[in-house]
């Protein structure tokens, strides 16, 4: 999980957004035959209990850092940041949640995915910022 943050952080360029790149990010490491992600994302439902917990632990890691990264831009861009500890974590549970999601689709239908979950993200970063 640690390697998403880095890839995505590592993507982000004026052509590309950061929820793209992030999105991006997280679906190269799903494709990767090196990834244990799609482990993660099987065993973290249904594993034994030790390692639900510690794939718990890491999306709590994977929540903090997008909060951190969350708050840093909307101080940057003075946008209004209301409970960016909750958005961090639903964007984080909604990613995870749709990625197991996405481990048995076709080329296209991970590319539709990239594409609906990125429109997701938006929409809880836009929602997040309203009154």
């Amino acid at each position: 999980m640690r390697q998403i943050i880095g890839d995505a952080r590592g993507m982000i360029s004026e052509e590309q957004s950061v929820v793209r790149s992030s999105v991006q990010a997280f679906m190269n490491q799903l494709n990767n035959d090196q990834s244990y992600l799609p482990i993660l994302l099987r065993e973290g439902q249904v594993g034994p209990e030790a390692f639900q917990i510690a794939i718990k632990n890491q999306l709590n890691y994977f929540a903090n850092e997008l909060q951190s990264d969350i708050t840093r831009f909307s101080e940057e861009n003075a946008a209004p940041k209301i409970a960016p500890n909750l958005v961090a974590q639903a964007i984080t549970r909604l990613v995870f949640a749709m990625g197991s999601d996405a481990i048995n689709m076709n080329k296209e239908q991970r590319e539709q995915w990239v594409e609906d979950v990125v429109v997701m993200v938006k929409m809880i970063l836009r929602g997040a910022q309203a009154d």
